[in-house]
């Protein structure tokens, strides 16, 4: 791989992490910020939120990041496609596993290393196609997986899915009597980050166990 592709990912990638997109409620009360996987990153309420039931506010928040995520999709995969060689020519791009598993197949394709000079590999090879397995395994269990979390306050819960996006939210009417919105918007966002890192957490074991 030439040093001008090598700088063109790390272009990508650096640009991928500092990827961020903004969606607005219909009724402007509500602005939510996700990251390139859909995770939850901000959230901005108007004050006039707290004229609002809880319900209908946890509604409208988990709504707005579904449509920050939608609106992020074309974008977060211009910024992936350069990372998957002859994995970019069509269809939906895997922003998580994508680029990895487009670099293991770029790795399979490589001659074998030179032998030493006593006629042993100089390195033992990885075993690639077991690595990719197990990457292939673990996307299977993400498109699955889901967890809660509760603020300490307990007037919170979030739960995100496998990649870390918000899909459900549930707020105590307390919560809206504080008519604090920096407070309640920095604990949903919290919360979400809560659930999302006791998810990759236990990911992260079922991967080192495969």
């Amino acid at each position: 791989m030439d040093s001008t592709m090598v700088d063109r990912l790390v272009q990508a990638r650096d640009e991928l992490e500092r990827f961020r997109m903004t969606a607005v409620s219909a009724d402007d009360l509500v602005e939510v910020t996700v990251g390139p996987r859909g995770e939850l990153v901000d959230v901005a309420l108007d004050p006039r939120v707290f004229g609002s039931e809880a319900d209908a506010l946890a509604r409208t928040i988990v709504l707005t990041a579904d449509e920050a995520r939608d609106l992020a999709a074309d974008p977060v995969h211009d910024l992936v496609r350069p990372m998957l060689g002859t994995h970019r020519a069509h269809g939906p791009v895997d922003v998580v596993f994508g680029p990895v598993l487009a670099e293991l197949d770029r790795r399979a394709a490589l001659p074998p290393p030179l032998p030493s000079l006593d006629g042993r590999p100089s390195v033992d090879p990885p075993d690639l196609a077991a690595l990719r397995a197990s990457l292939l395994a673990l996307r299977d269990l993400m498109a699955d997986a889901e967890q809660s979390a509760e603020s300490p306050d307990g007037l919170v819960v979030a739960t995100v899915g496998g990649r870390g996006e918000l899909t459900d939210l549930k707020l105590d009417e307390r919560a809206l009597r504080r008519s604090d919105t920096r407070w309640l918007s920095e604990s949903v966002v919290a919360t979400a980050r809560a659930a999302t890192e006791t998810l990759f957490a236990g990911l992260r074991r079922e991967f080192e166990r495969t």
